[in-house]
């Protein structure tokens, strides 16, 4: 990965939502289908030499010279009927750059089956095909820090793309073990020939779609890792819009007498944890913006396994976005020190890029999600190198159609 030409960095932090613990609305629980075990756990880990590195990387990031002949029109087709390609020849290697049957992009309803972070940061997803389920293939996730160098609109579509899968079934783990996942969805993503080095759920023909481009979730996402598995429900229903405050339980099954800790997400963020029995907890709905968010309960058992159960619903209580602002603190620094910036008045789980600039010259780009209540808290570093002088900071959502900016003074 090449390095932005300055000494900028930015790293996002979400701010925290709160949780209140009035009132009663429960809904019916609900249970998730078991999957079968992986008959092996070898990833994409061989060919990858650390993060933003691995075989043909340029075109799997679209950071190639070829990747302006990719048409974003995508073609409906199934993950057997990818698989059953003919492979290109000659053989590829690492070098080999963008082929013609690599320019299309594709659009696949698929069940999910497995993921993994992989140490080149990408997140690697086995799909399979509902009508076949013998037929599995690959698409992979890259993370924004590998993409910097990619088309604007490109990069946006990969970043949104993971956002989403990560709100849909929680972020991926590089750990042994954490490989289940149970849901279905619309992935969208470019035709990728990869390498052929024994990776898990790959095609027979080892085609992928990656980079990732699109992500709908059609349905509940249980993740499940760890020596023991076991069963979750929720008594949020899937689809459905929530008002006011609501009571919400998790319900274990055979392994309930193991619990170590029951926690409770919304939009990713950790809004209680239930101690005994009832595991249930209070969430006043009101205090989100209105809109799409996603509940998930993780259940961690005493041997270190857990279970992680997502739901996709709507909140309803009157509270639109608002008129974006953004506010960074200390208005002043020294050259080295780091800038708190927190953003507020946009959507819940909206994707926001922060960028610096100064004298039209973008220093720093990051992205990140929001909250249900349409915050995030971003952090600045400025480097030590950096010139002294005012820097433009800006704050907008994925389209830029909501935006704010603030100024700050760089000192030496």
């Amino acid at each position: 990965m090449r390095r932005l030409a300055s000494r900028v960095t930015v790293l996002v932090v979400l701010t925290t939502i709160g949780a209140s613990a009035l009132g009663a609305l429960v809904g019916n629980t609900r249970h998730s289908g078991s999957q079968l075990t992986p008959a092996a756990l070898q990833l994409d880990e061989l060919e990858a030499e650390g993060a933003c590195k691995a075989g043909r990387w340029p075109v799997k990031t679209l950071t190639d010279p070829g990747a302006k002949k990719v048409g974003l029109t995508a073609i409906p087709t199934t993950v057997s009927d990818l698989g059953s390609l003919a492979r290109p020849k000659p053989a590829l290697d690492d070098s080999t750059p963008r082929l013609p049957a690599e320019t299309q992009v594709e659009t696949v309803s698929a069940a999910l089956y497995a993921d993994h972070l992989e140490s080149d940061l990408d997140i690697h997803l086995v799909l399979h095909d509902p009508a076949k389920p013998s037929a599995s293939m690959i698409a992979e996730f890259p993370d924004s820090r590998c993409t910097t160098n990619a088309a604007p609109n490109l990069r946006s579509l990969m970043t949104q793309a993971r956002d989403a899968y990560v709100k849909a079934c929680g972020p991926a783990s590089g750990d042994q073990g954490n490989y289940y996942v149970d849901g279905t969805a619309q992935i969208t993503g470019v035709r990728l020939f990869d390498t052929i080095v024994g990776q898990f759920g790959r095609a027979p023909n080892a085609i992928e779609l990656h980079p990732v481009l699109g992500f709908k979730i059609t349905g509940p996402c249980r993740k499940t890792s760890g020596p023991t598995r076991f069963d979750l429900t929720s008594s949020i229903v899937e689809g459905s819009t929530l008002h006011g405050t609501v009571s919400w339980q998790a319900t274990v099954g055979s392994e309930a007498a193991h619990i170590s800790t029951v926690e409770f997400l919304v939009d990713g963020t950790r809004v209680g944890e239930a101690q005994a029995a009832p595991r249930s907890i209070a969430v006043n709905t009101s205090r989100f913006v209105d809109g799409p968010h996603s509940f998930a309960v993780r259940v961690s058992l005493n041997d270190g396994s857990t279970s992680l159960l997502v739901d996709h619903v709507k909140t309803k209580n009157g509270v639109a976005a608002g008129n974006p602002t953004i506010s960074a603190l200390p208005a002043r620094v020294t050259a080295g020190q780091a800038i708190v910036v927190r953003a507020r008045g946009f959507g819940p789980q909206e994707t926001l890029s922060a960028t610096v600039t100064r004298s039209h010259h973008r220093w720093a780009l990051a992205t990140g999600l929001t909250t249900g209540a349409g915050t995030a808290t971003l952090r600045i570093r400025v480097g030590r190198s950096a010139p002294a002088g005012v820097y433009l900071v800006t704050v907008c959502n994925g389209n830029c159609t909501l935006g704010a900016t603030t100024h700050v003074a760089v000192n030496h």
